[in-house]
């Protein structure tokens, strides 16, 4: 078995005392690393994927000659290539060539005097036969000192990889696993600082909790919501937003947001309570602060385009007239946020 992570010595160490301390997430001094394109200092580290930016750090500083990173593809691997690869370059004057594996074995895995970075490993572990010819090229690089990382995608604990390696004790071995619901929060959190955004804790929370997909979808409804606006810390623009990113949201099947306003307004003893129409609460919600489309709104309601949008104007128009209900509505609001917060508070 490789070398693991948490047998690295001090750097180990201290990034273990800082989660003891009750850190969320630890963060790199920018000076010290590059500005430009993908660096350490823009990557967010969380408990789950640590290993592997050790990893790459190891790598990056010549500490490590041989080294591995795997994990389940779209959180982070790429990134840590180019930030391991950026550094190595700053700190040790090497420039390391990065291709995937099965390029290079087509080559017939060419000899090469400066650092290797193979990616998509996985893609090389086929057959026998490319196996072998995969451990013999990396044994004489080994021989001959040459600085190696490889990079692959896999969803276990890469035993697969482990048996790949020659003198296997000799590479340093650094696994990211599917991130926790917290950890997406953090990696959210990152995100969107990085963007200039600012989101409320709270919607953050939701939005990891229900949201599926990788990284790549945590960055992308980061930029979706830029778009719109660099606030959403507002409690209407915190329903706002789960409307906006509806689409987004669609692949969760136990998530419906007209779900969770409904049911929200008819156990709301202020709404449900006699004179108070839930059904024009509900669709008002719907369709002037989350901004659902009028059409999906209407599905919902079994109604017409129409008579949604003319039920919402005219509580819409009583809202801004009456006290008592713009209590009541705002109340609302407060509750469907905090139902949908409460899975993600709950673990």
């Amino acid at each position: 078995m490789g070398r693991q992570f948490s047998a690295l010595g001090t750097r180990s160490a201290t990034w273990a005392t800082a989660w003891d301390d009750g850190l969320d997430e630890v963060r790199f001094p920018g000076s010290q690393l590059p500005e430009d394109g993908q660096s350490f200092a823009s990557f967010a580290v969380v408990r789950t994927n640590v290993q592997a930016v050790e990893t790459a750090m190891l790598f990056a500083n010549g500490i490590a000659t041989n080294a591995v990173i795997a994990g389940p593809s779209g959180w982070g691997k790429s990134h840590l290539i180019e930030a391991a690869t950026e550094l190595l370059t700053t700190q040790c004057r090497e420039v390391a060539r990065v291709m995937p594996a099965a390029e290079w074995m087509a080559g017939g895995c060419k000899p090469m005097s400066e650092a290797l970075v193979l990616d998509h490993v996985q893609d090389a572990l086929r057959g026998p036969k490319a196996k072998l010819m995969l451990r013999m090229a990396l044994e004489r690089r080994m021989r001959s000192r040459r600085r190696t990382l490889l990079v692959a995608t896999v969803q276990d604990d890469a035993r697969s990889l482990r048996a790949l390696l020659p003198q296997s004790r000799e590479w340093c071995i650094g696994l990211l696993s599917e991130p926790t619901i917290h950890d997406r929060a953090t990696v959210l959190e990152h995100v969107a600082r990085t963007l200039g955004l600012r989101i409320s804790k709270r919607l953050i929370g939701i939005l990891a909790t229900v949201l599926t997909g990788t990284g790549r979808s945590l960055v992308g409804v980061s930029k979706r919501l830029l778009l719109e606006s660099a606030d959403w810390t507002q409690r209407e623009g915190e329903l706002r937003a789960l409307g906006l990113l509806g689409p987004y949201l669609t692949d969760n099947p136990n998530w419906d947001l007209r779900d969770l306003i409904h049911e929200v307004c008819y156990a709301t003893e202020s709404v449900a309570s006699p004179g108070k129409n839930t059904r024009d609460f509900a669709i008002h919600v719907m369709l002037r602060v989350a901004q659902i489309p009028e059409s999906q709104v209407a599905g919902y309601f079994h109604a017409s385009p129409a008579s949604v949008y003319a039920r919402a104007s005219r509580l819409h128009k009583h809202i801004a007239e009456c006290p008592e209900c713009l209590h009541v509505h705002d109340d609302l609001v407060g509750r469907v946020l905090d139902r949908a917060a409460d899975s993600y508070i709950a673990r």
